[in-house]
Formats: C-alpha cells, structure tokens, sequence
C-alpha cells in the first residue's frame, strides 16, 4: 500500500500471463506497410519489418511496476504498460486514418484501455498480458490497413491545402 492508498494491479510475467498469442518468427519478419501520406510526402527507403522496429527499439514495450515510484500514478489510473512508438513507427500509421493507433491498439485481444499521451507514449491496460503479447497486439494494430489509410475527408483536406 502507498500514498495511492491501493495495491497495484502488475503484469504478469511470460508463462503466468493469458496472451492470446506472442512474438513469432513470422510476425517479427513481417514487412511493415508505409502509411498513405508518408507515401506522398516520402520516397520510401527499404521496406522495415516488425523485427527491424523492435531491434531498432522504435518499438517497446515495458511493465510498469511499485518498485519504481515514478510508475505509482499510471499503476493507480489501472495501467499496467507503458509502449513506446518512437519516430521510426510514425510512418507506418496516418493521423488521418480511418482508425487511429492507439485505438487499432486497444481493439486487439486482451487489451482493456489506451491513452495515448503524447506523440510517442502509450499507457496500456491489459492486466493478463505480459510485455511480450503487448508488444505483439502493438504490432497488430501496426499492420491493421485501416491505421495507415486515410478517411475521405483527411484526404481531401490535405489535397485542397496543396492548391493554397
């Protein structure tokens, strides 16, 4: 018990966790699509898989814990994760998708809640999961279509800024 006045609910370890799936040699080989507007901006350097993310380490995953105190906030507003997804993520998503990251995130399979506090950090709740299943869902969401297409009106918003 702390200042909060609760005890935190952690993650589980791997082994102890309930995950629907984990990290294979087939997702982390996976080729990451470029999102629309990057495409438009951008002449795509080498095509980036989930693994290169990962290695890279644009791409994290770490369980927050009572032993850190800087965690106590984010472990009493029921948080159990925070995820990082650095620059070299933001082309592979579109601010004007169809459906945003972070809730392309939370609508994966043992994920409860995301807020996504700034450009790079997401706080996540899925208390069954592990930081492995978490980073997988992560990368699920990544390789989602609809996070890197755009919506009509996004498109024609940026089309119309173009003519100005």
């Amino acid at each position: 018990m702390d200042a909060y006045g609760d005890t935190f609910q952690v993650a589980p370890e791997r082994g102890a966790c309930a995950c629907p799936t984990h990290l294979t040699e087939s997702l982390l080989a996976t080729k990451v699509p470029f999102s629309t507007w990057f495409l438009d901006e951008e002449e795509p350097e080498d095509p980036v898989t989930v693994g290169d993310l990962i290695e890279m380490e644009a791409f994290e995953v770490r369980a927050l814990t009572p032993d850190q105190p800087e965690d106590h906030p984010d472990l009493a507003r029921g948080f159990q994760f925070e995820a990082w997804a650095g620059d070299e993520v933001s082309c592979h998503y579109d601010d004007d998708a169809r459906l945003a990251f972070d809730a392309a995130v939370g609508r994966q399979p043992g994920i409860g809640a995301v807020d996504w506090e700034d450009r790079e950090v997401l706080y996540i709740t899925a208390p069954t999961m592990c930081e492995e299943g978490v980073m997988t869902a992560m990368a699920g969401a990544l390789l989602d279509r609809r996070v890197r297409t755009r919506r009509l009106w996004g498109w024609l918003r940026r089309l119309s800024s173009r003519d100005d």
